[in-house]
């Protein structure tokens, strides 16, 4: 397999990546920690937080991205969203200190659900965002017991959060645990077939559709870091499994591994996958 590869030699202010988006024109939009970056397919456009300017990002230090009604929703290291009109390029922010004056928390995950944005942050909880009122509101999900929300995920229309142990599905007005194990320190999950799997600090797993049967599935032998999962994306036939030492692909229970091999150039350019993104096109 041959990885075109976009550095800092292509103009990415910097090779570490948070998140990725394309958005209704078909750009594909990265954050970083010095930006957000817009790819067109050849050259870059970065946006940055500059001083005194209401019309640029809040801090350009981007953690996520969500595009959502031809506008893309911004998260970043200090508590604010930015929006992105995605038509007249103007941006609108919602610094969520506006709805808690003691909030001073990351957003880490955007998601929409039933036309709401879901904000998953980095310590204080779930908030909801109704686009349309620009009313924020925290979320009390009885389930998470104060567990933080490692990612969030949809299924038959109902929200699903991923702790450190367990697997919740809410309405936000009532929770079910799918899923618990106090030995397994989850990182990431999504459905695979007729199957989910489960990504840990110590390796993959997989249950049935129904959370049931924990099996621990075999990675490729003798290679280093493999154990530690990062993000799990699924396309129409298999799963792309980042990890910190390479990206995996599963397809029909086997496993394809690609790492950086300096002497291939179209190799991966470095082994340790901290962000995947599927392209619907």
């Amino acid at each position: 397999m041959r990885f075109q590869n976009l550095t800092v030699n292509e103009g990415l202010s910097m090779g570490s990546i948070t998140g990725f988006e394309k958005d209704s024109k078909g750009f594909l939009w990265m954050g970083t920690a010095e930006g957000l970056h817009r790819y067109d397919g050849r050259n870059f456009k970065i946006f940055k937080h500059i001083e005194n300017d209401p019309n640029s990002l809040s801090d350009s230090y981007v953690t996520c991205l969500l595009s959502y009604q031809n506008k893309l929703f911004i998260g970043n290291n200090i508590g604010t969203i930015d929006i992105l009109d995605e038509v007249n390029y103007t941006f609108k922010h919602i610094d969520l200190k506006a709805a808690d004056p003691n909030f001073d928390n990351a957003i880490e995950q955007l998601i929409v659900y039933q036309d709401r944005i879901i904000i998953n942050t980095d310590g204080a909880g779930l908030w909801q965002l109704d686009t349309k009122l620009g009313k924020l509101q925290k979320l009390e999900i009885t389930a998470l017991q104060n567990d933080e929300v490692k990612e969030m995920g949809m299924n038959n229309k109902q929200l699903l959060l991923l702790t450190d142990t367990k697997v919740i599905q809410t309405n936000l007005t009532s929770s079910t645990v799918l899923f618990e194990n106090n030995k397994l320190d989850l990182t990431c999950f999504s459905p695979y077939k007729n199957q989910i799997l489960l990504g840990t600090t110590n390796g993959l797993y997989t249950v049935s559709k129904f959370y049931k049967n924990l099996q621990k599935l075999n990675l490729p032998p003798k290679k280093r870091n493999l154990s530690s999962i990062t993000s799990i994306r699924v396309d129409k036939e298999s799963a792309w499994i980042g990890t910190s030492g390479g990206l995996l692909n599963y397809t029909d229970s086997l496993f394809s591994l690609y790492r950086t091999n300096t002497l291939r150039p179209f190799s991966l350019v470095n082994d340790n996958v901290s962000e995947l993104y599927l392209d619907s096109d």
